[in-house]
């Protein structure tokens, strides 16, 4: 699984529903702010390991 790609297509998809939503800064910011949590998150703990077990521990819960 190719968790870089799910993460840009749920990128693009929380874009695409926050231009078409009613409040569309809020949910744009706080969009890119989650996508840029977790791109640095990724790059600080460049193992694949610990970046599946984050998301593993953000979806379990």
């Amino acid at each position: 699984m190719h968790l870089h790609l799910f993460l840009q297509l749920a990128f693009y998809f929380h874009f695409y529903f926050a231009l078409v939503s009613l409040n569309f800064t809020l949910r744009l910011f706080f969009t890119l702010s989650v996508y840029f949590v977790l791109s640095a998150f990724s790059l600080r703990y460049s193992g694949t390991a610990g970046y599946t077990g984050f998301m593993r521990y953000v979806l379990t819960t």
